[in-house]
């Protein structure tokens, strides 16, 4: 829970809320994933059952066993499994990896789904991609990650335009122009959101 200090003026943060709000964050993308691709499934059968590739399933899954560990292994969370290994050494790893590691496998496993659904334009799971750096900021992830999630996430975007349907069915000033507005519109809530937000103390 965020606090004022009332004797300093210091905005201080529990990173328990930071950490269990990011565990949060991960189990609702991994349903929005799953209804996403159930939706899928419902409008395209027979896609889905001749080519076992489109199927996003097991990266969702893999999405939630990479990301939920290491913030379940994280300091914050010792209390919920350090009674159950009561000789161990190990206290937990740090807040800072463990946000790290979650949002970049978030980016990998968007990238995935986006390419084998269509690419940036058609795939419905496009905008998971674009809500990653937002997390992060909400998050109070530090100002350079955020603009290196933001980095990754407009690469894969790009990368994800030059999937077969958009590229043959699309005019290039199209195509520019759609690039253009998303990683515009992107980039202007970041620097609004960097620039606005306020850091709790020895957070961000």
């Amino acid at each position: 829970m965020a606090r004022e200090c009332a004797s300093q003026g210091m905005l201080v943060l529990d990173t328990k809320a930071i950490v269990t709000g990011a565990l949060v964050a991960q189990l609702v993308i991994a349903v929005i994933s799953f209804v996403g691709g159930h939706m899928l499934r419902e409008a395209f059968p027979r896609a889905y059952r001749d080519d076992s590739s489109v199927d996003g399933s097991r990266l969702i899954a893999l999405l939630l066993i990479l990301s939920l560990g290491p913030l379940v292994a994280t300091a914050e969370m010792s209390t919920m499994w350090m009674n159950l290994f009561p000789n161990s050494a190990f206290a937990g790893i740090s807040r800072d990896s463990a946000m790290a590691i979650a949002f970049v496998i978030d980016i990998l496993v968007a990238a995935q789904l986006i390419w084998r659904t269509g690419g940036s334009v058609a795939s419905p799971f496009q905008p998971i991609l674009f809500l990653i750096p937002a997390l992060a900021l909400l998050l109070y992830e530090p100002a350079w990650r955020v603009w290196l999630y933001t980095g990754l996430v407009t690469c894969v975007f790009f990368a994800c335009l030059n999937a077969e349907e958009f590229r043959v069915s699309r005019q290039f000033w199209v195509k520019s122009a759609f690039a253009f507005v998303t990683v515009a519109s992107l980039l202007l809530t970041i620097i609004t959101g960097l620039l606005t937000r306020t850091c709790p103390t020895l957070i961000c």
